[in-house]
């Protein structure tokens, strides 16, 4: 006859077993938001990292011979820019 402890210990590792092979709708929710963070942070990073030099190479650019319309469309682009950035960001 097998005791209560052993029993109970034998359950724990079957409940362990299955809750392993097959996790529930909360957990897998759980770990999507997860991986969705860590994008996020990794999106966020490389956005400050590499945003600042593109907008100095726009700003740095020879608009010699534009127009005055199309020099005020390009320095308006860098602000159009950040808007799409943070608009995609806040979806």
């Amino acid at each position: 006859m097998v005791s209560d402890y052993k029993q109970a210990k034998i359950a724990l590792k079957e409940t362990k077993k299955n809750f392993k092979d097959n996790p529930t709708p909360e957990n897998e929710m759980a770990m999507l938001e997860a991986r969705s963070i860590v994008i996020l942070v990794i999106a966020i990073y490389l956005l400050a990292a590499l945003l600042p030099s593109a907008i100095s190479a726009l700003n740095a650019s020879n608009t010699t011979g534009w127009t005055a319309t199309q020099i005020a469309i390009w320095s308006v682009l860098s602000i159009v820019i950040l808007a799409v950035i943070i608009i995609k960001l806040t979806e």
